[in-house]
């Protein structure tokens, strides 16, 4: 535990004096950039109260995520992902800290020759639906995380992932291919579910208005080393102060019981940095149906912060801690 802290103090330490350094060309979420833009660090920090019925009620620091980008070239960067994990919660029985505290999110290389055309190599996040890949507490309207995002396929991939976008009859096209053959660099934050695999995403749209799309993967399992085959498809629409999203998606073992779940979330602009938000989910697994509903409200008081309330019922029975409030603050740097 005393190696965990002196790690946190050293990093917050880092970050404090970088940001003194570099105070007059900061721009809030867009990160500190030295070398001439061609070190970028960032992150962001969540910190949250949770009063669900099936767990303990308590106050949690839980994610203290620094980024680190650094570009070899105009065509090639490094980027890096370490969170602090649960690093302070305070309950019924005391103050504690987490026990695996420092993990590996993100590390990859990243080729992007033309706008056309990106490739990935290393640990990243899966690139299915429109919840994972952008997971990070201050961009998303919720505490709460869809079960459909998380439950039903790994949140992480260690191998390669290629883009091609496209434009095709003034329709945005990106076509996404990924692959795993290996282990993951570091499986702390979250366990391991795909041993090996191969999958692909079509998208297409029009940038900042709306898309459509469709996933597939084929892997096998980390845990029972059974092979499945994954279906997914996702949908977002933003108009005017609306914004509508949904994803659904099917796990079917070669032998054993099919899983899917689904989502649908409405977002309205009400004014003065308020977003009311309701979400209905679908899930089916292991023998147990739920229809889970969350309602809540999001208040951001600047573009990089994000304050939420929210309410959730029939979530019990699911392990994600049953039904009740949560409310909690995101900053994106």
């Amino acid at each position: 535990m005393k190696r965990n802290t002196i790690r946190c103090l050293l990093m917050a330490s880092a970050l404090a004096v970088a940001c003194t350094a570099h105070a007059a060309d900061y721009v809030p979420g867009r990160g500190l950039r030295f070398a001439g833009d061609r070190l970028v660090l960032g992150g962001y920090l969540a910190a949250g109260v949770s009063l669900l019925d099936e767990e303990p009620k308590q106050f949690k620091l839980d994610d203290l995520s620094a980024f680190v980008t650094y570009s070899l070239s105009d065509e090639t960067r490094i980027f890096s992902e370490v969170e602090l994990e649960d690093a302070l919660h305070i309950d019924e029985d005391g103050i504690d800290v987490g026990r695996r505290l420092v993990s590996l999110e993100r590390l990859y290389l990243e080729w992007e020759p033309a706008q056309s055309l990106r490739v990935r190599l290393g640990q990243m996040l899966m690139p299915i639906g429109i919840w994972n890949p952008i997971h990070a507490a201050p961009l998303v309207w919720t505490t709460s995380r869809p079960l459909a995002t998380e439950d039903f396929f790994d949140t992480g991939l260690t191998g390669i992932q290629i883009d091609s976008r496209a434009r095709l009859a003034g329709l945005d096209l990106t076509a996404t291919l990924f692959g795993q053959a290996t282990d993951h660099l570091d499986a702390t934050n979250s366990p391991q579910r795909t041993r090996r695999g191969v999958g692909g995403r079509l998208q297409i749209g029009r940038l900042e208005q709306w898309h459509a799309a469709v996933s597939a993967m084929r892997y096998k399992d980390a845990r029972d080393r059974r092979w499945r085959s994954l279906a997914g498809a996702d949908l977002l629409i933003e108009r005017q102060d609306w914004e509508l999203s949904g994803e659904a998606v099917v796990n079917e073992p070669d032998n054993g019981q099919t899983i899917w779940g689904l989502y649908a979330q409405a977002v309205y602009h009400l004014g003065g940095g308020f977003y009311p938000v309701f979400r209905y989910e679908h899930v089916r697994a292991e023998g147990i149906a739920r229809n889970p509903l969350v309602a809540g409200i999001a208040y951001k008081p600047a573009p990089n912060a994000v304050l939420k309330l929210e309410g959730i019922i029939g979530r019990r029975g699911l392990g994600a801690g049953g039904n009740g409030v949560e409310a909690s603050l995101a900053v994106l740097f």
